[in-house]
């Protein structure tokens, strides 16, 4: 009799000891933090934008803009990039030269050792992971009947990267050559004098 009643009171114990481990979990709150860390690696967008001086011409699609890029003062050598159109749709380079959003033999985009790279109207080049802080200097170089009005006046464009990156835009105004049509003109000189006078010349 003693030891059934011993073992019921140990099976009591057990029951109350897994009762309250239960009951320790259920009180027990999962917490989630959240930590907004500094992107430290933000990326550089540069856009080509052109306009037209006079509606009556249509601004060319097929004509590359040079650019130079210089990251903490010193010329971009060899940094590669990626090309979005017009549209947003990513742009590939390829082997024979060509630029399309076909991804078959697709090379990378990329600045030469002295920095320069080539952007067409209506595209933006994106240099990733350029990083916080970083200064930059995008100057684009004269191309003509173009007259570039943003940055004013032919500038470079100039600032920092901030943890959200950084944007720039570049505009020029098509200005195109049109030829004159010239017309002769001829001058006659009429001297009249009154009746009676004589002129007698100079």
């Amino acid at each position: 009799m003693k030891y059934i009643k011993r073992i019921s009171v140990l099976l009591l114990a057990a029951f109350c000891m897994v009762a309250g481990t239960q009951a320790i979990q259920a009180e027990e709150t999962t917490r989630v933090t959240f930590t907004n860390e500094e992107n430290k690696t933000p990326d550089l967008f540069i856009t080509k934008h052109v306009e037209s001086a006079d509606d009556r011409y249509e601004v060319p699609k097929d004509v590359a803009f040079k650019f130079v890029l210089k990251l903490n003062g010193k010329l971009a050598n060899k940094e590669q990039y990626r090309v979005f159109n017009e549209n947003g749709d990513e742009v590939y380079n390829h082997q024979d030269g060509t630029i399309s959003t076909e991804t078959t033999n697709k090379i990378p985009f990329m600045t030469d050792r002295n920095g320069n790279f080539t952007l067409y109207g209506g595209y933006t080049a994106k240099f990733e992971y350029v990083g916080n802080g970083v200064s930059y200097e995008i100057l684009e170089l004269p191309q003509e009947n173009f007259q570039q009005i943003s940055p004013a006046a032919g500038t470079s464009a100039i600032g920092t990267i901030k943890p959200d990156g950084a944007r720039v835009e570049f505009v020029n105004l098509y200005m195109p050559y049109v030829e004159q049509k010239t017309t002769d003109l001829i001058v006659t000189k009429h001297i009249s004098f009154p009746q009676g006078y004589v002129y007698d010349g100079e």
